[in-house]
């Protein structure tokens, strides 16, 4: 999957493993992370109504519906 540009980031399929906060890749890009607040919910990850599965991401999602994982939450800050 080629998203056009090269980053050690997490966005954009580059990466399936945890990276660093202080990984190289596009700066604007570490900075919106780095700026970001995340959230735990109550809300489990699971299926509902309104899913519909893509071949893009085959097994991705689906996989973790177990009622073990929990939804969490980004609000994008802006420095």
């Amino acid at each position: 999957y080629d998203v056009g540009y090269e980053s050690s980031t997490n966005i954009g399929f580059q990466n399936w493993r945890p990276t660093g906060i202080s990984s190289t890749g596009m700066e604007s890009v570490k900075a919106e992370v780095s700026n970001s607040v995340w959230e735990w919910t109550t809300s489990l990850f699971d299926t509902n109504d309104d899913l519909v599965p893509t071949n893009l991401s085959t097994g991705c999602s689906t996989d973790f519906f177990v009622t073990k994982h929990h939804i969490a939450v980004c609000c994008v800050g802006h420095a």
